[in-house]
């Protein structure tokens, strides 16, 4: 009779256990849902307003240098100037995908593998088991 006993109270506090885990995990999951609905709305928002931005800059630029010799440069720093924004804009958005998603979820996981692992109640076997 303690071994069922001592069964239904490990199953009980593992119940609980992946309870609280999965319920840390679904609460950063709708925080990245949010996160990256705002991100996705703000760049959109930000490249179409750029664009009209960088359209009227070229007009302007083009306009005040046509009649002039320097009509040639004007154009060819305008496309370094595009190039140079273009790369600094990978660079950040590389930045940002090397954003760690459910940091909290994966330190937690991690704390609960070496305690079990500590406490002898999980071994890992490494190698191949021929």
């Amino acid at each position: 009779m303690r071994i069922k006993d001592d069964f239904s109270s490990l199953l009980q506090n593992m119940l609980a256990f992946f309870g609280t885990r999965a319920s840390l995990f679904g609460i950063e999951f709708s925080q990245e849902k949010k996160r990256f609905a705002s991100v996705a709305i703000w760049a959109v928002l930000v490249l179409f307003f750029m664009g009209f931005a960088f359209l009227m800059l070229n007009i302007g630029v083009l306009v005040y240098f046509w009649d002039t010799p320097y009509r040639g440069w004007s154009v060819l720093g305008l496309l370094a100037f595009y190039l140079l924004v273009a790369l600094v804009g990978v660079m950040k958005l590389r930045h940002h995908l090397k954003t760690e998603a459910f940091p909290y979820t994966k330190a937690t996981l991690k704390q609960d593998l070496a305690y079990f692992q500590e406490s002898g109640q999980l071994t890992i076997k490494e190698g191949n088991d021929e």
